[in-house]
C-alpha cells in the first residue's frame, strides 16, 4: 500500500525536487492478494504503522502536526544555507503520543507534556531531543564505553501548571521514536524573507523535509543544484539542517524509479536500503541539508549550522551569501 503520492516542482524539470509519500489504510482480503502481486504494495501489522496503544485519530493529527513542522523546520535551514533572512524560535518539545508499554510509557510521560531539558540541556525544538539523546550516549560511551544502556536520563518537564522531573530510561534507543514517544516543538513559529507558503494537500508526516529544503534552496540561490532531470528526495530536517531518517524507504524507492526520476536524496541511514530495493536508482545517502546541496553537484553554500538555543526561543542572525 504505497507509492508516489507528491512532488515538489515541476515534473520533468531539470533541479525540480519531488518527495515522495506512502498511502496507507486498514487492510482488507484484496490487498492481501494485491500485495502478492505487486511489489509497490505491502500488508503490515497495525503497530508498524501506529504505536501501539494510539488511536489512529491521534496518530492522523499527529502526523498532520509533523508535516507543518517539517515545512517551517525545512525552510529554516533551506533560508539560513541560502543566506537568506530567516528566525525560527520554540518552546520546548510537545509530547503528541505515547506507545503503549514504551520506555517514555514506562517514565510516565503523557501526551501534552511539553520536554524543557534533558540531562541539564535545554530543549527549544523537538529535534533537540534526537540530539539531546545522542549526546547523552557520546558522553556514557567516552566515560565508560557502555553508551546510554541502563543509565536513566532526567527530563524537565511542564505538565499543566506544574513543572516534573521525570527520569526516563532510555535503554538502547537511538532516537525519541524508539522510545515510543511522538513529538513536536511548542509554539514554533518561522518568519523569512521572502515569504515562503506550502500546499502539501493532505499529504502529513515529516519525511518530506528534505525536498522541501532542496527546492526552496533551488529557487532561493538559482543555479545552485545543477542536476540533470528531477531529483527524488526523502528525509526530516532539524532546524540546524540534519537530515533524520524516515520509514517507508523500498516502497518509495520503486516509486521514485517507476515515476521516472533516476536520483534519489535520502538520509546516509537509509541509503543502503534505497540500493536494495531499487538497484537502477542513483540513490545519494546525506547527513544534512548542506551535504545534500553539494552532492546535487552545486557549488556549495556556506551552511549556518550552529546556534545558542535558549528556552525562550532562537532568534536567527542574517549571515552573509557566498560560496566557499
Amino acid at each position: 500500500m504505497a507509492g508516489r503520492d507528491g512532488r515538489a516542482g515541476e515534473p520533468g524539470a531539470a533541479g525540480a525536487s519531488w518527495f515522495t509519500a506512502i498511502l496507507v489504510h486498514a487492510a482488507g482480503v484484496g490487498d492481501v492478494a494485491a500485495a502478492l502481486l505487486d511489489p509497490r504494495r505491502d500488508v503490515v501489522p497495525r503497530h508498524r504503522v501506529v504505536p501501539p496503544g494510539v488511536d489512529t485519530g491521534d496518530f492522523l493529527a499527529a502526523n498532520q502536526r509533523l508535516m507543518e513542522e517539517s515545512q517551517l523546520t525545512a525552510a529554516y535551514a533551506a533560508y539560513r544555507l541560502a543566506g537568506r533572512p530567516a528566525t525560527l524560535t520554540a518552546g520546548g518539545a510537545e509530547v503528541l503520543a505515547v506507545a503503549a508499554g514504551s520506555a517514555a510509557a514506562q517514565a510516565g510521560l503523557l501526551p501534552g507534556d511539553v520536554i524543557t531539558t534533558v540531562d541539564g540541556r535545554s530543549i527549544t525544538f523537538a529535534a533537540d531531543l534526537n540530539a539531546a539523546l545522542a549526546a547523552a550516549g557520546a558522553g556514557d560511551e567516552a566515560a565508560s564505553g557502555a553508551g546510554t544502556a541502563g543509565r536513566p536520563l532526567t527530563l524537565t518537564v511542564l505538565r499543566a501548571s506544574d513543572s516534573l522531573l521525570v527520569s526516563l530510561n532510555p535503554g538502547s534507543a537511538e532516537s525519541i521514536e524508539q522510545l515510543g514517544l511522538t513529538a513536536a516543538s511548542r509554539d514554533l513559529r518561522g518568519t523569512f524573507d521572502p515569504p515562503v507558503r506550502f500546499e502539501p494537500g493532505e499529504v502529513a508526516g515529516p519525511s518530506a523535509g528534505l525536498a522541501f529544503g532542496l527546492y526552496l534552496v533551488e529557487r532561493l540561490a538559482p543555479g545552485t543544484i545543477r542536476a540533470a532531470g528531477p531529483v527524488a528526495a526523502t528525509g526530516t530536517v532539524a532546524p540546524d539542517g540534519t537530515v533524520g531518517p524516515v520509514g517507508g524507504i523500498p516502497y518509495k524507492a520503486r516509486a521514485v524509479l517507476e515515476a521516472g526520476a533516476r536520483i534519489f536524496v535520502v538520509p546516509a541511514a537509509n541509503a543502503a536500503e534505497a540500493r536494495r530495493a531499487a538497484p537502477d536508482l542513483h540513490v545519494i545517502g546525506v547527513t544534512s541539508l548542506a551535504e545534500a546541496v553539494q552532492r546535487l553537484g552545486g557549488q556549495a553554500l556556506t551552511p549556518f549550522l550552529r546556534h545558542t538555543y535558549n528556552v525562550a526561543g532562537l532568534e536567527a542572525i542574517p549571515v552573509a551569501h557566498r560560496y566557499r
